[in-house]
């Protein structure tokens, strides 16, 4: 989560101080990728001039048009049902996805703004496929961040908040 300071924080574009009259835009992070070329939006804070100016504006916009869509859709792919805190049982036991390839030929690429529901994942037949393809990517020049999501999903459900 990117917090802003006026005053002090940076525009991660731009380089200069964000000041308490100037508009900003900021990204949570979004991609596993540091080799993707809109990396350098995601968890940042930004001059909202900045962004609008940049060469790839239109690429983020259209990213965060899909991020939305899969985001705010919370079906989780393996179980199919809307995922809510009764059937996760616990907030880190629904694990969004996010964007994780732009290549359409990669086996990944299906699963890009997908949500997991962790209780179901020990259970699902795509499971040992799903995860050796996150540990390929993993190998991958720029995309140790992957590492976390595979360590997520790898280990074991939360236990329920509440009985």
């Amino acid at each position: 989560m990117a917090i802003i300071i006026r005053g002090k924080t940076v525009c991660k574009l731009c380089g200069n101080v964000i000041q308490e009259d100037q508009n900003v835009l900021s990204y949570p992070e979004f991609t596993y990728s540091d080799i993707d070329p809109l990396a350098v939006f995601s968890g940042g804070v930004f001059h909202q001039d900045c962004v609008i100016q940049h060469e790839l504006k239109e690429k983020l916009f259209e990213r965060f048009k899909k991020i939305e869509e899969g985001y705010f859709s919370k079906i989780c792919v393996i179980s199919n049902e809307k995922l809510n805190l009764s059937n996760v049982h616990h907030p880190d036991n629904h694990i969004y996805l996010g964007h994780l390839v732009d290549d359409k030929s990669s086996p990944l690429f299906r699963y890009n703004y997908c949500h997991i529901n962790k209780r179901y994942f020990e259970f699902w037949d795509e499971k040992s496929d799903f995860l050796n393809y996150l540990k390929e990517l993993a190998k991958l020049e720029g995309y140790s961040k992957v590492n976390s999501l595979i360590d997520q999903l790898e280990s074991p459900p939360v236990k329920p908040m509440y009985k």
